[in-house]
């Protein structure tokens, strides 16, 4: 019995050790909290490994207005990506993938999310859908603050999360 034991603790470190640490739904609104040295010391805790940061410049090119930060996680041939972006109007986005083969385990875990989000006390929101463009997905609202795009196009499964922050619309871009 205790053979047994050790192998099943064997079995489910390794497996989460080959796998990594998934982020969830819950995790992407706390990024959406965090200013951007948290938001990497949290993503490097789960395993990802700093991809690069990307200043948004207006328009015209004249001033930085805003800054992307990525985070990647890969292996087996699959990978997942977070984004931060912080806008000087108080907004951050949340922009969560997940890249890989269509698999039994990728469907539970896209179908999992789904399931995350609507206990989260999220809804479809068709108007919303019209007026954005979170193309090919569905947005979920909470609120009249918190917006939820999610897609699932060529094996690219994605959340945009975008929370209001001061006065201005909510954008997705």
């Amino acid at each position: 019995m205790r053979k047994f034991i050790n192998t099943v603790f064997v079995f489910v470190f390794l497996s989460s050790v080959a796998f990594g640490q998934n982020i969830s739904v819950a995790d992407v609104i706390e990024l959406s909290k965090m200013n951007a040295p948290d938001f990497i010391n949290y993503c490097k805790k789960k395993g990802y490994k700093y991809s690069g940061k990307e200043e948004i410049q207006n328009y015209l090119r004249t001033k930085i207005v805003g800054v992307k930060i990525s985070m990647l996680q890969y292996g087996n041939g699959n990978y997942n990506y977070v984004r931060h972006t912080t806008r000087p109007s108080g907004q951050i986005k949340i922009k969560y993938e997940i890249y890989g083969k269509p698999t039994k385990r990728r469907s539970q875990k896209i179908n999992s999310i789904k399931q995350q989000i609507k206990n989260l006390g999220f809804s479809i929101n068709e108007r919303e859908e019209y007026l954005s463009n979170c193309q090919n997905g569905k947005i979920y609202m909470r609120g009249k603050f918190e917006r939820m795009c999610v897609n699932n196009i060529n094996g690219v499964f994605a959340i945009d999360y975008v929370v209001k922050r001061s006065s201005g619309k909510i954008t997705l871009e």
